[in-house]
């Protein structure tokens, strides 16, 4: 019994402290004063980790750039007579694991522009199954990182 009553209080503690995390990431993230919050799917702890991950978006060129950074550009391999597009195997991977994360999310959320062009995608018809969602779910993340 004694267990159970320790694990509650770590528990407790633990909740406590997220909150008092998110807390401080929110303040932190108004004297920043970023917009990335308003995007749909992006939370005050996605926020500080795009931002501590990608630091000024000055110092990128173009959008094209920062999805180049992020790992999330489409890349063309050519074999042959077949030309086909794929994402990079390159980038920053925790800066692609959250835009990831927000595609994700923006796409279980009906009235996001993420599910708006995740439909638009499956309905083009080229797209079938997993693989259509998934190609769907790979270029939803490269538009996400233009809008970052």
């Amino acid at each position: 019994m004694e267990l159970a009553k320790e694990l509650i209080a770590d528990v407790r503690r633990f909740d406590e402290q997220l909150t008092a995390n998110a807390k401080t990431m929110t303040a932190l993230l108004d004297e920043h004063g970023t917009r990335l919050r308003e995007i749909d799917g992006v939370g005050p702890v996605l926020a500080a980790r795009l931002l501590g991950r990608t630091g000024s978006p000055k110092r990128f060129a173009s959008a094209a750039a920062y999805a180049n950074y992020t790992g999330t550009a489409p890349v063309q391999i050519a074999s042959a007579d077949s030309s086909r597009h794929r994402l990079s195997r390159y980038g920053d991977r925790q800066l692609n694991s959250a835009i990831y994360i927000i595609a994700m999310t923006q796409i279980r959320m009906p009235a996001s522009a993420g599910r708006a062009f995740y439909d638009k995608k499956i309905a083009e018809g080229d797209l079938a199954g997993m693989l259509g969602g998934a190609v769907a779910i790979d270029s939803g993340g490269a538009r996400i990182a233009e809008r970052l």
